[in-house]
């Protein structure tokens, strides 16, 4: 969860992303664990950070911008405890949505590009980042994604990824996801 000015300065710059879950043999939730500080997130209604379980490993992976780093990666191999944050990719600002899938220990991870659609980067959970492969949506004549679009991505029943996000005219005032 991100837990805005958590020391209540009004600065938002201590704003962190917290985890925790439900514990099925003690009957009782966690208590929440620190992956990150990420300065203060955009607040264009749209979701920054998203998380995902990989159902054979039990692997955790939250996508999440950092502010003054970029889009980001946090990954726990012990259920929660702790979190391995890696850089994905440097921002001028922080992204304002992230998606993030995994699936068999391959992660899946999609954010908006401002202009030409989204950017997808695709890899082993144990793998280092800048090693995954690269990808950018292709871009539509005509069209464009705005730097506040949500982003989606769902695995079909092969673990291909499934992406959708929002985009506009250049000029005009049609949209289309």
């Amino acid at each position: 969860f991100v837990w805005q000015d958590p020391n209540g300065d009004s600065n938002m710059q201590d704003t962190e992303v917290d985890f925790f879950r439900w514990d099925r043999a003690a009957y009782a939730w966690t208590r929440p664990v620190k992956i990150a500080t990420t300065g203060d997130l955009p607040a264009k209604n749209v979701e920054p950070v998203s998380v995902a379980c990989d159902a054979k490993s039990g692997a955790l992976v939250v996508a999440l911008p950092i502010a003054g780093s970029g889009v980001n990666i946090a990954i726990s191999t012990d259920r929660g405890a702790t979190w391995k944050v890696t850089l994905v990719q440097s921002t001028e600002a922080p992204v304002a949505s992230t998606a993030v899938a995994v699936d068999n220990g391959v992660v899946h991870l999609a954010w908006p590009h401002e202009g030409p659609g989204v950017e997808y980067r695709t890899g082993a959970v144990d793998q280092e980042v800048s090693k995954w492969s690269k990808q950018t949506s292709p871009a539509a004549s005509g069209w464009k994604t705005p730097d506040g679009s949500n982003v989606a991505i769902a695995l079909d029943g092969s673990g291909k990824p499934l992406i959708a996000y929002y985009a506009e005219q250049e000029d005009g005032t049609n949209r289309r996801v």
